[in-house]
């Protein structure tokens, strides 16, 4: 992905996500007509967090009326008088509205996966659409404004928000149909629709957050999510001012016409484009995707995998992170791990070797550990860093991170206290390195362990004397079934090279 596509895709999400024309089809659609294809690693982060821009847009449109729901909500819990305020009732009204959602979601979320895969369908839900701004245009009576919004209505709402989980039905246009048909008035039924998007799209992004922020190789995708993010939210937010403003004054029947059209294109091209392909498949090698799967300590090299695929014509990585216990080469063509393996079938081929390094927080005075001081530490029998050192201006007990059982770089450490380790239940389990250096950071009295390429200046690592350096330098290695082929060696050898 290029900066002009990331400036494109953000202003297509922040003008369709209010917009009753679908931003899920657009977002699926343009890519496919315009023959974009990018890699797996970016479009799920890009994806969510363009949609944290129109997020962004309709909070600080809406400021004034969700800041007002929300004392009113608060006040009305604390005097036990919940539905005596026209803004608590609202947030009563948007909880409820936005269950159905929620319930039909987590239901059929592999339906919906699957369709978001499909041009095809998305294009097909795109006629859907049209016919849900066509029908609520037609019989909705639209003479009520918002302030007769009942507890029915804003169920009725939630069903039809429910619907638009599929790529190709709009969000805001079910909703707002759907509002017409229980004689909402246009304006009245688009505000509600936006203010109950907030808590879907917000419990989307939360959820989803955590997942962005491991995908491997974000920092250097960071620079294109920004351009995408704030293209999303400025246009976003004109959106929201224009639909609302011209609700007022204009009919649904635009938007209907302008559904059902790129619905028939975008379904005219698939069909073109699918027998041309059909005939193709003699000359042309089909795709091929590995399946790899990678520890956490070796996030880090997510970014190099997805480029040295890239250089290989035809192949792709499906790249899945797991604990070193966990991964198989039944599920997998490839296993990058730190450390040796704990199976010894397959190929392994080493491709660098890493150093574990114990870190602590840089105002820490301590230089050096000994072997023996380690197996105290983490035993728990030295409870204060003064215990350690009596010059030792940290008074707080030593904080410990450690990984789970079964992780490679706790099985390397394990073996550095001579596999005895039994970690004390006072320390904290850590899921990646990269949490253990941000909280080793923030805490002086922090202490844990992490490979080499994790550390940054936030932390500051310590010598152990009297150890054997093999133990804390070990491989990385790639596992293979059999005897890697000629793409999967040439990518092995890329791999090998950038990061050596």
């Amino acid at each position: 992905m290029n900066f002009i596509q990331a400036v494109i895709l953000g202003i297509i999400q922040g003008l369709t996500e209010f917009l009753p024309i679908s931003s899920s089809a657009h977002l699926v659609l343009v890519p496919y007509l315009f023959g974009w294809v990018f890699p797996k690693d970016q479009v799920f982060p890009f994806g969510v967090l363009v949609q944290i821009g129109t997020l962004v847009a309709v909070i600080v449109y809406f400021w004034k009326d969700l800041w007002s729901i929300l004392i009113a909500f608060i006040q009305g819990l604390l005097q036990r008088r919940p539905f005596e305020n026209p803004n608590a009732r609202m947030g009563w009204y948007l909880i409820l509205a936005t269950i159905p959602a929620g319930i039909l979601g987590l239901a059929i979320k592999k339906v919906v996966e699957a369709a978001f895969n499909s041009p095809a369908a998305t294009a097909a839900f795109l006629f859907v659409t049209a016919i849900l701004l066509f029908i609520g245009e037609r019989f909705g009576k639209r003479t009520r404004a918002l302030d007769t919004l009942s507890w029915i209505d804003a169920i009725w709402f939630g069903i039809f928000q429910a619907i638009s989980i599929f790529p190709g039905i709009s969000r805001s246009g079910s909703t707002i149909s759907g509002g017409m048909l229980r004689g909402m008035e246009r304006p009245s039924a688009a505000r509600f629709s936006f203010l109950m998007s907030i808590p879907v799209m917000l419990a989307a992004g939360v959820l989803e957050l955590g997942e962005v922020l491991r995908s491997p190789g974000l920092s250097a995708f960071l620079p294109f999510i920004l351009v995408g993010f704030i293209s999303a939210a400025l246009v976003g937010y004109l959106s929201i001012r224009w639909l609302l403003s011209m609700l007022s004054k204009r009919s649904l029947y635009p938007f209907a016409i302008y559904c059902a059209l790129v619905g028939t294109i975008a379904l005219l091209v698939t069909l073109i484009q699918y027998p041309m392909q059909a005939n193709a498949i003699p000359s042309i090698p089909t795709p091929l995707l590995w399946q790899v799967q990678a520890t956490p300590s070796l996030r880090w090299l997510g970014g190099q995998m997805n480029s040295c695929a890239n250089q290989q014509n035809g192949i792709g990585i499906i790249l899945s992170e797991r604990s070193a216990a966990s991964m198989s080469l039944q599920e997998a063509d490839c296993i990058l791990q730190w450390g040796a393996p704990s199976k010894t079938s397959g190929i392994a081929s080493i491709m660098e070797t890493e150093e574990l390094v114990l870190i602590v927080h840089p105002s820490n005075p301590i230089q050096q550990f000994t072997l023996e001081q380690v197996r105290h530490l983490f035993s728990s029998s030295l409870n204060t860093w003064k215990d350690l050192d009596p010059l030792s201006p940290i008074l707080e007990p030593v904080q410990l991170w450690v990984y789970p059982d079964g992780d490679d770089i706790q099985q390397i450490f394990n073996d550095l206290l001579g596999g005895q380790f039994q970690a004390d239940s006072s320390a904290n389990l850590a899921p990646d390195p990269q949490s253990v250096r941000d909280s080793v950071a923030s805490n002086p009295a922090a202490l844990g362990y992490i490979p080499r390429h994790w550390l940054d200046n936030s932390v500051r690592s310590i010598k152990v004397s009297d150890t054997d350096p093999t133990v804390l330098r070990q491989p990385i290695l790639a596992l293979t079934k059999a005897e890697p082929t000629d793409q999967m060696r040439n990518w092995l050898i890329c791999l090998q090279t950038s990061i050596q």
